[in-house]
């Protein structure tokens, strides 16, 4: 109840008009919402009753305008918040769907919302097409048969032969399982992630592309079986120069494409009507409108947004540890040779000084988001040359994760890779502990930082429209 906020409204005040945000849940402690289509349907909430709870995975702008029938007092919580309050097990039991009886809703949010999931929103996962094992299977089928009457008819060849179709077809059939289980698409109300695993390289690479980053969606569908199978590659183009996401071998690949650019479609509207919204309210908060929503309590608690300067990262121990690994072996080997004390002291000196060496040269080399800059910092050893490459947050298109060889998947280490507008100032973090961890933590202060602006920015226009609304005021007078 911290985070949440208390309203109240006259009757017949609009709380939402069609084309808004509306990204909000409601929970009505008294009296009666009521809504109102283009085409005249009308939907009550009464008391007790949560409004907003079918939109918190996907929303979408209201089609509807929303209003009070009567006085009414409610609580509210902003979408942002309530996914963040999920992400806690806690809240996550606590929110579980309990069903009574006659399979009524009593506690929780229903299904629909996926709060397993949050904060990473609701999620439809994709993964390639397993049509063409069906096409290979038949084509393998065949090949035996033929190969069947070849061996009855020549004598010299063996009916054996027979068994090269079933055996050269499950060996493509695990190569292709295997591909198909490691790789998977997911489709967000706010961005879509690919993850894939290549076995040349031994790289699992995750791409992270926020919606409203989509320039272009293209589709390709080249090859016979792609025709008839219906299965095709979509291509997704954002200004990054490395920006591009591709989805291999998808089935329906027109549908998808149109479902994707609905989606930014959909978040651009979202973002619009986010906009118009705070500016009414602020033309409302300074006077305007005689029946408007007031608060009575603000939250008590918001969520945190990312310490720029607790946003420092370096690279894996376990890469220290590698470095070090050598001149520590040799200092054990040297201890236990049989040679004088005074010797053993000589020998450790320069080993002693490569390992500091190297630690110097680990620690001086760290990355750090602060002020709305994620910055390299490079410092040589024991000196004051200090080289920095620097980029800001909110020029950020896409941050995508590499770890490429069998030793960062066993010990869980891997790059960042920081991609911007036209790819000409990208920022890789090499060698960092946990990367995926590491991706989402960049994304978040990326959201942060786009709050922060949008909050000043809110801050200028509100003292505009303020202004606004008094000169209207005064040619109302007049």
């Amino acid at each position: 109840m911290a985070a949440s906020e208390l309203w109240e409204a006259r009757a017949n005040s609009q709380l939402f008009h069609p084309g808004d945000s509306g990204e909000e849940l409601i929970l009505i402690l008294q009296g009666r919402l009521e809504s109102q289509g283009g085409r005249g349907i009308r939907r009550n909430w009464f008391q007790g009753e949560l409004w907003g709870e079918e939109r918190l995975g996907m929303p979408q702008p209201l089609e509807y305008a929303l209003r009070t029938v009567e006085y009414t007092r409610w609580l509210r919580w902003t979408r942002v918040v309530l996914l963040e309050l999920c992400s806690r097990s806690s809240m996550r039991r606590a929110l579980k769907p309990r069903y009574d009886s006659k399979g009524s809703l009593q506690s929780g949010f229903s299904k629909s919302i996926q709060t397993d999931s949050a904060p990473r929103r609701s999620r439809r996962k994709i993964r390639p097409s397993s049509k063409p094992a069906i096409f290979i299977f038949a084509f393998a089928v065949l090949v035996a048969l033929l190969l069947y009457i070849v061996s009855s008819g020549v004598e010299m060849i063996s009916p054996l032969i027979v068994l090269c179709s079933p055996a050269v077809f499950l060996s493509w059939l695990c190569i292709f399982s295997v591909r198909n289980l490691s790789t998977s698409y997911e489709i967000e109300a706010d961005s879509i992630i690919s993850r894939r695993f290549e076995w040349r390289n031994l790289a699992i690479e995750i791409r992270h592309i926020p919606t409203n980053q989509i320039q272009g969606i293209s589709i390709d569908q080249k090859g016979t079986m792609n025709q008839l199978l219906g299965i095709g590659t979509i291509r997704i183009k954002t200004a990054a120069l490395e920006g591009e996401l591709i989805l291999r071998d998808i089935d329906s690949p027109n549908s998808l494409a149109r479902e994707i650019q609905k989606l930014r479609e959909c978040t651009n509207a979202r973002m619009g009507g986010r906009e118009r919204e705070k500016m009414r309210r602020s033309l409302e908060d300074s006077g305007l409108g005689e029946r408007r929503p007031r608060m009575l309590r603000s939250k008590q608690e918001s969520r945190r947004m990312v310490n720029p300067t607790a946003l420092k990262i370096r690279k894996s121990p376990i890469v220290l540890a590698g470095k070090i690994l050598l001149p520590m072996t040799l200092g054990i080997i040297s201890f236990l040779l049989p040679v004088s004390k005074g010797l053993h002291f000589v020998s450790f000196i320069p080993l002693f000084i490569w390992m500091l060496y190297r630690f110097e040269i680990w620690r001086n080399n760290y990355f750090l988001a602060s002020q709305g800059y994620l910055t390299i910092f490079n410092r040589r050893p024991f000196g004051r040359n200090l080289l920095r490459h620097q980029i800001e947050i909110s020029s950020l298109q896409n941050i995508r994760t590499e770890q490429r060889g069998i030793f960062p998947l066993i010990f869980g280490y891997g790059n960042v890779v920081l991609v911007t507008t036209g790819g000409a100032s990208n920022i890789t973090l090499e060698k960092v502990s946990k990367p995926q961890r590491i991706q989402e933590m960049i994304f978040r202060y990326r959201r942060d930082e786009q709050q922060r602006h949008e909050h000043m920015q809110s801050i200028t226009q509100m003292k505009t429209l303020t202004q606004l609304a008094h000169a209207l005021r005064q040619i109302q007078a007049n």
